[in-house]
């Protein structure tokens, strides 16, 4: 699967609370989940106040991708790419519908039944019964949000609005929130441990999740020099130890005017499999005017840690 980057403006806060109301009803079975794993045995030798905590139960992406939709209403909906192993809350049966289109660069077809579901609490949308598998206990959203707030210098307030979590092979659960500016949290918990590591604007992330690892794809932004170079970076994140791991950002588009007499952009499409990331495009170099330059292609490859 080869998903572009793209980034999702949340819903309206009216829309989230319809959905948060209307999540106490009717939830979908948990296919394939009648005897706990050795993960979600892990999960449950937690301590006693560990357990208490993991207060909601989430359901998670059973198949290896997944559309999420926002607008039913359009008889061509785009959706979001859910990929195996994200959680998501599940609410009401919305009945049945068939769905024919392209998650990353595949065709993918759906037919049955369609539930509420929702990312975190600022994206209420629908996704089909067949693409979910069990639910997973987890802790509450605001609780994260605030143990995170509490012991690191990010904004919970955002955080409770924006947090996105799934589950890792071993059992952890991660949480990512996404934010426009500032310090952004990717946390990990393991039983009543909670480790957080600061990314600076993460506009967007992509969870993949193999046999044995997984690892978080972020999409970040920034703004230097007065606004005259921006840009943006892709983080590979490691979630197999004790806390989230950083690998070396690898750039992605920039635009730098720092020289008055030409503007250099690096204009680039990422393609993210399992196991690499593929940026292709070109580096321009233009005059104030518009006239090019110089035009050179880019195509690298960056390999990710085998996941299975």
């Amino acid at each position: 699967m080869l998903p572009r980057l793209r980034s999702r403006a949340a819903p309206a806060l009216s829309a989230i609370a319809a959905l948060l109301a209307a999540c106490g009803g009717e939830t979908p079975p948990s296919p394939g989940t009648t005897s706990p794993s050795a993960s979600t045995a892990a999960t449950a030798s937690a301590p006693a106040s560990a357990a208490a905590a993991a207060s909601e139960r989430w359901s998670e992406v059973a198949s290896e991708v997944a559309p999420l939709f926002y607008a039913l209403d359009d008889p061509a909906p785009i959706p979001e790419l859910l990929r195996r192993g994200e959680l998501v809350r599940v609410g009401k049966r919305r009945g049945p519908m068939t769905w024919e289109g392209t998650l990353g660069e595949a065709k993918e077809r759906r037919d049955g039944d369609l539930f509420e579901a929702q990312r975190s609490d600022g994206s209420p949308g629908f996704a089909f019964q067949l693409d979910l598998g069990g639910e997973v206990p987890i802790r509450p959203t605001a609780a994260v949000c605030d143990a995170i707030a509490a012991r690191w210098p990010f904004d919970a307030a955002t955080c409770k609005t924006t947090l996105r979590r799934a589950r890792t092979p071993d059992g952890a659960i991660l949480s990512y929130a996404p934010c426009a500016s500032g310090l952004c949290p990717v946390a990990l918990e393991r039983g009543s441990d909670l480790a957080a590591i600061a990314l600076t604007n993460l506009t967007n992330a992509h969870f993949l999740r193999g046999k044995t690892r997984s690892v978080l794809v972020a999409e970040t932004r920034y703004v230097k020099e007065e606004g005259k170079l921006t840009g943006g970076a892709l983080t590979v994140i490691a979630l197999d130890g004790p806390e989230p791991t950083k690998s070396p950002e690898i750039p992605s588009d920039q635009i730098d005017a720092r020289d008055p007499a030409r503007v250099v952009s690096r204009v680039v499409d990422a393609a993210i499999t399992r196991a690499e990331i593929r940026i292709s495009g070109w580096i321009e170099e233009k005059s104030p005017d518009g006239k090019v330059l110089s035009k050179k292609r880019i195509q690298e490859t960056h390999a990710l840690p085998p996941l299975d």
